[in-house]
């Protein structure tokens, strides 16, 4: 069972499969998209929980395509 497991991990760590990676880039780079979302909405006069909604799906949206991006344009995306 041990050998399957292995390549199933090695399956996932591979290059073709770069959405764990993005994945962790994500992870690592939240805060600026919630942040610059975050600012963005001061601005406007709307409730509360529209301005978090806003954040919240924009905040995702925005982590995980920095992240896409920065591991499949630029060398990052060896290292994670």
């Amino acid at each position: 069972m041990a050998p399957r497991f292995a390549a199933f991990e090695q399956d996932l760590l591979s290059r073709e499969n770069q959405g764990g990676a993005a994945a962790y880039a994500a992870f690592m780079l939240q805060g600026i998209p919630l942040i610059l979302f975050g600012l963005a909405l001061r601005a406007f006069d709307v409730p509360l929980e529209i301005k978090a909604l806003v954040v919240a799906v924009g905040g995702i949206a925005g982590s995980f395509g920095l992240g896409w991006l920065l591991v499949s344009r630029t060398r990052l995306g060896r290292i994670v």
